[in-house]
């Protein structure tokens, strides 16, 4: 028995009269009533979450995809850039909570949907309020918030502190996110595809301080015959939008080919907490008209503002 030096010493005279009492006598009556007790309150625990299950698997794949830009738009396109644009790559996304009590899932909650459209030298992921856009044949990244109804567009590579002013500018210098990545050699089947897992540890920067660390698995896959160069370049440019220091962004690159889920797990005495973004379809498809052009009555800023960043 191990006694902790800087106890007051009555306590510790306490501690070393501890072996001179006879409750040694009946440790096998103790390991019964624990083995008793834990399970009981397991089942007493269980039936506090929520029984209604948001189950992933059930979800059925949309064959309307989620545009977030009306009919009337302006087209800057020329004919020989429309051709790149005509097919694409689509992946469909949800986010959701999972909650744990020992080994039972009690509740899962679906948080967000998440649209893709990967093309030869473009690439769009669509959120709830948001679009980011990369063209590579202007040579552009685009927000487009559509809350606000307004967007901002940048050259490539995006330059965070030329685009944001007064105190976002302070605390985007103050407070970065670093990263380190290691590839395991476990694999998993995803959408019929092979992906190799990755994990990832981030943390928060404030100067040397380091804070809120979490740790990440990633799946992601190389078996995909189209150009993922504008994808690449839009994974880039929200590493960059998101503060990801260099560092991170040089770890991050290590990630090969298209990625397809990832989880982030929290931990509770009880209650282990899991949030999941994966893939429930990949396909190929024609590319709706009104992902890329910007509707004529949106406005163009010069700065990103805080509804840019909801999170």
């Amino acid at each position: 028995m191990s006694i902790d030096l800087v106890e007051e010493p009555l306590r510790l005279i306490g501690r070393c009269r501890c072996p001179e009492k006879k409750t040694w006598q009946h440790r096998a009556m103790s390991m019964v009533t624990i083995s008793w007790v834990i399970p009981f309150m397991a089942l007493l625990l269980l039936p506090i979450a929520r029984n209604g299950h948001a189950n992933p698997d059930e979800i059925q794949p949309d064959d309307t995809p989620r545009t977030r830009y009306r009919s009337e738009y302006r087209s800057q396109e020329t004919e020989d850039t429309t051709k790149f644009r005509r097919t694409g790559l689509y992946l469909r996304e949800i986010v959701h909570s999972d909650s744990y009590i020992f080994w039972k899932m009690t509740e899962s909650e679906i948080l967000d949907e998440t649209e893709t459209w990967i093309g030869n030298r473009t690439a769009a992921r669509i959120e709830k309020d948001r679009t980011f856009i990369v063209d590579l044949i202007k040579n552009t990244f685009t927000l487009v918030n559509h809350r606000e109804e307004s967007y901002v567009e940048a050259p490539l590579p995006l330059e965070m502190l030329s685009l944001l002013s007064g105190d976002m500018r302070t605390e985007y210098e103050a407070k970065r996110v670093s990263a380190v990545v290691r590839r395991t050699r476990r694999t998993k089947t995803i959408l019929h595809k092979k992906c190799k897992e990755y994990r990832l540890m981030y943390w928060d920067m404030r100067g040397k301080a380091k804070s809120n660390q979490r740790n990440i698995r990633l799946w992601a896959t190389t078996e995909v015959h189209s150009d993922l160069d504008a994808y690449g370049k839009l994974l880039e440019s929200l590493r960059r939008f998101h503060n990801r220091d260099e560092t991170a962004r040089r770890e991050l690159d290590k990630i090969e080919g298209l990625q397809l889920r990832n989880e982030t797990g929290y931990n509770t005495f009880f209650v282990k907490r899991k949030i999941v973004e994966e893939a429930v379809e990949l396909s190929e498809r024609e590319m709706p008209e009104d992902i890329f052009p910007l509707p004529d009555d949106y406005v163009k800023r010069e700065y990103f503002i805080h509804t840019d960043f909801p999170n």
